[in-house]
């Protein structure tokens, strides 16, 4: 039988499972964590556990409620995403309808539930038109926000949202996992050395395609830097050629820096894409000429999201990343 699966994050499970229970819900959520961690997952397990039929704090999987929403066709279950090209929400288009519709009540449950993936790409108008619902919530409504991070939140709807972090999960539950959607302990282990923890990140890789080449480019640029290889650095750069694949890269890099920042400074380090390739970059440079290139790729993002010319950019990055040397 399908059921909901959520692996690890048991302090959210029991927090809200505790709230349901004494009927003290709050109105408004925040869901927040890096890329692949379940978060829609975490949002339609909290929408089950509001509206099962069973009333026991958690999902059943079994009942016409927990079913519909398993398959993403329950009636009061509002999936609400970007109907722009550019992927960001529209007030008049996106945010104002819902708003409105909030008001009505539910069709055939006890909660009508939005749920809004990706509040990131909420501009700060779109932001403070959901204020107003926040503020005087109706009664048997509950919104639900899942963002990659906090910091792209205002602050006056935080002050207004619970919010619950997403955690990545240990090696056991992630083995568990990878082996349940059908790959082996050895593809297991490979996904676990790329994306510890994160099992959306894993399964994506393991299927190929984008992150997976995104991998392949990143660690192919560590390895350029610690062989001081200019020619292998610019052609691993040039590869660079959509907006989601630099960006895909651009974090591994800057997480596989931050881990050779900690090999540096021998601190503990957080397993990342490329751990081996963080250790070698530790030995043959500077922390801060490592946190230098952070820096630079940090800013490069925002360019990224902005808009930039990625031929420029990645001129420009591959000429920071000879730095370290």
């Amino acid at each position: 039988m399908e059921r909901f699966r959520i692996y690890g994050n048991e302090y959210i499970k029991n927090k809200l499972s505790s709230m349901i229970i004494k009927g003290r819900m709050i109105p408004s959520i925040l869901i927040y964590g890096e890329k692949g961690l379940g978060k829609s997952e975490m949002a339609k397990y909290i929408a089950a556990s509001l509206n099962c039929e069973k009333h026991s704090g958690s999902p059943c999987s079994e009942c016409r409620s927990c079913r519909m929403i398993l398959h993403s066709n329950h009636p009061d279950v509002i999936y609400v995403t970007p109907s722009s090209k550019s992927g960001l929400y529209r007030v008049k288009e996106d945010i104002r309808p819902i708003v409105s519709d909030a008001y009505i009540p539910p069709n055939e449950s006890g909660k009508k539930i939005y749920i809004i993936d990706d509040a990131q790409k909420l501009n700060a108008e779109c932001q403070n038109a959901l204020l107003k619902v926040f503020e005087e919530p109706p009664g048997e409504t509950v919104f639900i926000l899942t963002a990659d991070n906090k910091q792209s939140v205002l602050e006056t709807v935080l002050s207004r949202v619970f919010s619950f972090e997403m955690s990545r999960v240990s090696q056991k539950q992630a083995e568990a996992a990878i082996i349940e959607n059908g790959f082996d302990e050895v593809k297991s282990s490979d996904s676990q050395s790329a994306f510890p923890g994160n099992i959306g990140k894993q399964l994506e890789y393991l299927n190929g395609g984008d992150l997976f080449d995104a991998v392949v480019i990143a660690r192919t640029i560590i390895d350029a830097a610690v062989s001081k290889n200019e020619y292998e650095l610019l052609k691993a750069y040039s590869q660079l050629t959509d907006r989601e694949t630099a960006q895909n890269v651009i974090d591994l890099i800057m997480e596989i820096l931050s881990s050779a920042v900690e090999y540096s400074t021998g601190a503990e380090v957080y397993p990342c894409a490329y751990n081996e390739g963080a250790k070698r970059l530790s030995d043959i440079t500077f922390s801060k000429r490592i946190a230098e290139l952070y820096d630079t790729l940090a800013g490069a993002k925002d360019r990224i999201q902005n808009y930039a010319n990625l031929n420029v950019l990645t001129a420009v990055l591959a000429a920071e990343t000879t730095r370290l040397w």
